[in-house]
């Protein structure tokens, strides 16, 4: 599903990655695993379009999208959250959420208004994303009043909202309590066992 080859980078006189290789099997959940500064995310971010590599390529279900900008590399349903939740400040959980799935559906959100009516089918699909992660009554908070482990769970219903193909997850336990992370775990091993989601956990 996923194949890195060689991919380097540097930031000034700092290589932060020197030729990494890696290859995830679809269906797989595999580890991504090392210390802090030693690469993770930004081997994440090369994949995801957001750094261009100086060297090596990128390759999903045998396809190359090195080099792609995020927003393509979405269009290929690879769905990311991030170490640090990246939700919009300006818009609710449940608007954070449809805009992920509008944006796979080939955008058009900001036109037609961010979130149709309660009872309209892309609404409808947006609140079962929020009930899959376990936190539907937060949909109409602003994500600045969010606690962390809540935040997080808001920005891994974004990526759903891609139905990926790929799961990148990005330290997606850190700031969660134990029961947060419990239910974490069962919802990975469901949507994996479930649907075949391949996935890269840091």
């Amino acid at each position: 599903m996923l194949t890195v080859e060689n991919i380097s980078i540097s930031f000034g006189a700092v290589a932060a990655l020197r030729n990494v290789s890696l290859e995830v099997k679809a269906g797989e959940v595999a580890g991504l695993i090392g210390p802090n500064g030693s690469g993770k995310t930004t081997l994440f971010n090369c994949i995801c379009g957001y750094y261009a590599p100086s060297g090596g390529k990128v390759m999903l279900d045998g396809r190359e999208i090195t080099r792609l900008p995020p927003y393509k590399v979405a269009r290929f349903r690879v769905g990311r959250t991030f170490q640090t939740p990246t939700l919009f400040s300006e818009l609710s959980v449940m608007e954070n959420v449809h805009l992920g799935a509008e944006s796979m559906a080939g955008g058009g959100a900001v036109v037609r208004g961010l979130v149709p009516s309660r009872g309209g089918a892309s609404a409808e699909r947006t609140l079962g994303l929020l009930k899959e992660v376990g936190i539907e009554k937060y949909a109409d908070m602003n994500p600045r009043e969010l606690p962390v482990g809540i935040a997080k769970l808001a920005d891994l219903a974004r990526a759903l909202a891609l139905a990926p193909q790929i799961l990148l997850l990005d330290e997606p336990a850190a700031g969660l309590n134990d029961a947060e992370r419990t239910r974490l775990a069962v919802l990975l091993r469901r949507l994996n066992g479930r649907d075949r989601m391949t996935m890269l956990v840091v």
